[in-house]
């Protein structure tokens, strides 16, 4: 997703009103049993809309980790203040997961799984997946 997204998260009427700039889901880095995915975040807005979505993110079923955050000041006459960037990681396990075996047929479904799962959420983020 590119440009600048116009984003109203609703909780409660006036909650979180901020400018989501970028949201780019990274590659999944494999570890032991389980693989990360980082997604970058820029956003602008207030300290206090910033801080309503963190502690939203905190709420999340998911573990959301942020890393790599950047605040910096801006000159906006919408009611803008910062601009925020960071990366969320999340999580995904993968220990239960068989390795991919060749398919026999072209166009065949390939195996499912949490890692699996996530790949077609990252495909659908980066408007390449199907609904």
């Amino acid at each position: 997703m590119r440009g600048n997204w116009n984003c109203c998260v609703v909780a409660e009427p006036t909650s979180l009103l901020f400018t989501l700039k970028k949201f780019a889901p990274g590659d999944f880095v494999a570890k032991d049993f389980y693989s990360e995915w980082p997604i970058a975040v820029s956003l602008d807005g207030t300290y206090h809309n910033l801080a309503l979505f963190f502690d939203r993110m905190s709420r999340f079923s998911r573990i959301v980790n942020v890393e790599e955050m950047k605040i910096a000041s801006i000159a906006d006459s919408t009611g803008k203040s910062i601009t925020a960037n960071f990366v969320a990681k999340t999580f995904i396990y993968t220990a239960d997961e068989k390795p991919e075996t060749p398919q026999k047929k072209p166009g065949a479904p390939k195996p499912g799984g949490a890692a699996a799962k996530a790949l077609t959420l990252k495909q659908r983020a980066e408007g390449r997946g199907v609904e």
